[in-house]
This record gives C-alpha cells, structure tokens and sequence, in this order.
C-alpha cells in the first residue's frame, strides 16, 4: 500500500543561527544603553550628590539614618511613602501603598533599597531606568527610559516570622 503523504517541512538549517544573533545585537545594544546611563548618573552623582553610595544592586542611596531595628526582608509587609521624580527635577508620582516584600509589588530599585530599611526610616534613591519602569514607562506618568529620584519613608512594619 501507497499513500500520499509530504515530507514534513524542516526549519531552515540557519534559522537558529539568525535568531542567535538577533538575540546578541539586541542584548549588546542594551547594555551599552545601561553603561550610558550609569555614567551619566555617576556625573549626577559626583556633582549634586557626593555623599550618596552605590549600592550592589545598582542603585545609588542614602538613608536618614540607618536603623539598628530589624530590617524589612522578603515576605515582611510595609506601608510607605514614596515620591518619584525626574532627574532633572519634574515631580513624576506620589503615592502611599503597603506591599508584601519580595512579591515584586514594586519597582526593583525601590524594593532592594527597602531591605535596608525599617519602620521610620527615610531615604533617597537615584533609580536608573533599568531599574525603574524600563522601556515601557508607566503610563502617562513616567515616560520610558525615565531613571528616577526616589524619596521614601517607612511608616510601618509587619515582619512575617515564618
């Protein structure tokens, strides 16, 4: 018996390669955008604000003070304060919210910087935008590729002791 049947179609053999590649350009491409915007914060940093620290994570900080009380960590709820503005000063959000740590209810920057923290604490933060609301933005509000300076104050704590 005979039956008529096609071969099955086949990806071209350079399909994967070209993908590849795509996937560099665009990856290279990125971090050269984010080396960029490192060193124009660093320029912002160095002339505006010189006792700032950079933090591993990638954001620059400074607190007021550094409590000695338990620090928020992941799975630990707070309530918080936060004004965003541009760099170059325009006031961009400010909101009141409480979130459950590690749950990505906020921009990173802002959450890393938050386990430095505990109830009464304030800081201020240079969020790059890669650490802030990407190249998407947020809305209306906050248009994309927008690094930010963030004003943040702790109101309340709820540690979970699990």
């Amino acid at each position: 018996m005979f039956s008529c049947t096609k071969p099955a179609p086949q990806l071209p053999s350079n399909k994967g390669n070209q993908a590849d590649t795509v996937s560099k350009s665009l990856l290279k491409i990125n971090e050269e955008l984010i080396i960029r915007e490192d060193s124009l914060i660093a320029e912002l940093i160095k002339n505006k604000y010189p006792d700032f620290k950079k933090h591993s994570f990638g954001f620059w900080y400074k607190t007021d003070p550094l409590s000695k009380r338990l620090l928020l960590k992941d799975s630990d709820k707070c309530t918080l304060i936060y004004s965003l503005s541009a760099l170059n000063g325009e006031k961009l959000i400010e909101k009141k919210i409480t979130i459950t740590i590690g749950n990505k209810e906020i921009i990173p920057g802002i959450e890393a910087c938050l386990k430095l923290m505990s109830k009464g604490d304030k800081a201020t933060i240079i969020v790059p935008w890669y650490l802030a609301y990407g190249l998407k933005g947020h809305g209306n509000e906050i248009a994309p590729y927008t690094s930010i300076v963030a004003i943040i104050s702790v109101l309340e704590q709820y540690n979970n002791y699990k």
